[in-house]
């Protein structure tokens, strides 16, 4: 399924949330569908209208939800949500140097010196890198079909199946040979990045 249908199930859950009096769960559903339909570029062109046509649901609910429900609970509503918002900025405000801190932090795969060459090891640092097979092919003077063949020996050995899944997995690893005096195979370590 697209990952934009994802976001009209976000959407359409928001706004019966907000007709059933779910006011922070509502503002939850509705902000993650607008920062998915953000990020897969639906607001790109017509930025404006767009903006306009998603809030018309969430102010008609909210609408219909102050004649129904009355003044007050409309006014108590309207709390819980400008709390919701105001406790969601305050959480990123804590959270967000913690995160910064964490992707300077590095993990290291330690792999066996007798399955992987170093030439192995620049293999899979150039894909998380991102280049393509025939990039990494002209700088190591081999045949694209070698290095997608090793690369796949090498997926095999890391227990991934593809090059999406490992970049998935092994995002942010780098790779190390193992010393034949050292006894820690496979250990995940980590270390500060020099920024």
């Amino acid at each position: 399924m697209d990952f934009r249908c994802y976001s009209v199930l976000f959407y359409c859950y928001g706004i019966g949330n907000f007709f059933d009096n779910g006011n922070i769960l509502g503002i939850l559903c509705l902000g993650l569908s607008f920062l998915f339909l953000n990020f897969s570029n639906f607001f790109k062109s017509y930025r404006s209208i767009k903006t306009c046509v998603f809030m018309i649901l969430p102010v008609v609910s909210l609408t219909t939800q102050f004649f129904r429900s009355g003044s007050l609970v409309f006014l108590l509503s309207l709390a819980h949500i400008a709390g919701a918002v105001y406790m969601g900025f305050v959480a990123f405000a804590v959270l967000y140097p913690i995160l910064k801190k964490a992707e300077s932090v590095k993990r290291i795969k330690i792999l066996e010196d007798t399955e992987c060459s170093p030439r192995d090891i620049e293999f899979l640092s150039s894909v998380l890198e991102g280049k393509k097979y025939s990039k990494i092919a002209f700088l190591h003077d081999v045949s694209e079909s070698t290095v997608k063949a090793r690369m796949v020996e090498l997926y095999k050995m890391l227990d991934v199946k593809n090059r999406t899944e490992f970049l998935t997995m092994y995002n942010g690893f780098s790779f190390k040979l193992n010393s034949s005096g050292n006894f820690n195979s496979g250990v995940f370590q980590t270390h500060q990045n020099a920024n």
